[in-house]
């Protein structure tokens, strides 16, 4: 049972020692945690003391210097301070007040970056919500016995991935409750977050077509189209290049070139990518486009001999 009475001042010599209190692992801990309040003196010798403890201003522990609370509930949230005596004249000044949080047992989150759906390939990064110095990180990976996939003090987890599939990833964070000069502690964990599901597919490859197929002239009409097969993307942003340019050419799906000419010959490549995502196709294999300067006509005229009126003569223009 706990004694609780009103705190009653103790006069104490100018120059008396200062308590200190300490709370480990934290001064924030969520709901089943093992917490140790401590208690020291500075500045006390070596003089046995007797230790106060006051929640909420109320004495409600005497004479240990360490308080162990195994599971920590709500109702153990507070503001603590302490003071040292070691006879009924003489004490320690009060220490300062140290508040304890007591939260439920948090269950986490993971955000991805760039996004849940990749190609082989390409780099992902998961992120958990907490990020506290002594707190633990496990992730697994497709486990429902709960091994971690690894174990480090890191909220991140960067992975490229190179094999199409699906797989889940999710983790929880703990941390040990050490208590100083006992061979025991208390191993405390948030409940594992929802699964968050990483697909994985082969990166494709453009098809890029052109019409016509076969050298041009100058003047005529060309039209190139790249088309690309994955139906997990719903619409394509496309790029064209020309033979080892860097800066896109056009960015339409299907790119005409009217009044084509000589300087436009050259080999075109394309690719897409994602518009409402972070994906890019590969490039497609280059197609050929060749344009001639349009020849003169030339007028033939046969037979090529001398005629008389009332004979036939055909007239051939080409080119």
């Amino acid at each position: 049972m706990l004694l609780l009475i009103s705190l009653i001042p103790v006069v104490h010599a100018q120059g008396s020692p200062k308590a200190v209190v300490s709370i480990t692992p934290d001064t924030h801990v969520f709901i089943g945690e093992t917490v140790t309040l401590r208690c020291d003196v500075q500045g006390g010798g070596d003089t046995q003391w007797t230790y106060n403890w006051y929640k909420n201003n109320r004495l409600t522990y005497r004479t240990m210097q360490e308080i162990t609370i195994w599971s920590v509930s709500d109702s153990d949230s507070g503001v603590y301070t302490c003071r040292g005596r070691r006879s009924y004249s003489q004490s320690s000044e009060i220490s300062h007040a140290v508040t304890l949080t007591v939260s439920e047992k948090p269950k986490p989150t993971v955000r991805v970056n760039p996004q849940s759906s990749v190609y082989t390939g390409e780099t992902i990064t998961l992120t958990c919500e907490r990020q506290a110095t002594g707190w633990e990180i496990q992730w697994y990976k497709n486990n429902p016995q709960l091994q971690p996939l690894n174990s480090e003090e890191t909220n991140t987890l960067k992975m490229t991935v190179d094999k199409s599939g699906e797989t889940e990833y999710k983790y929880r964070a703990c941390r040990r409750n050490d208590k100083r000069g006992y061979y025991y502690y208390h191993y405390y964990c948030t409940e594992i977050s929802d699964p968050v599901r990483i697909t994985v597919r082969a990166r494709p490859k453009p098809v890029a077509s052109i019409d016509p197929d076969k050298p041009v002239f100058s003047g005529d009409t060309v039209t190139l189209r790249c088309d690309i097969q994955d139906e997990s993307v719903s619409s394509w942003q496309y790029s064209w290049y020309k033979d080892d340019s860097h800066s896109p050419v056009s960015s339409e799906q299907v790119y005409t070139i009217s009044g084509v000419e000589v300087t436009h010959t050259g080999k075109y490549t394309c690719r897409g990518a994602e518009r409402r995502g972070s994906r890019s196709s590969h490039f497609s294999d280059a197609v050929t486009l060749i344009v001639s300067e349009r020849p003169g006509a030339v007028l033939s005229v046969s037979p090529q001999i001398w005629l008389t009126e009332g004979d036939s003569v055909t007239l051939s223009c080409e080119g």
